[in-house]
């Protein structure tokens, strides 16, 4: 499972904080895959780029 990750947005973070998470990610050498946004919140799927 090291392939891929999956990062959600927390209750109280802030929109600019959770983007600052995910460039974190594509800086480590993931990329974005799908995003779900719902009713529980956001979650973006990452794939770790060979």
């Amino acid at each position: 499972m090291d392939k891929y990750m999956i990062l959600q947005r927390k209750a109280f973070e802030k929109t600019v904080a959770f983007e600052k998470r995910i460039n974190e990610q594509a800086r480590k050498g993931y990329r974005a895959v799908n995003l779900y946004v719902g009713q529980a919140g956001w979650a973006v799927l990452m794939e770790k780029i060979s």
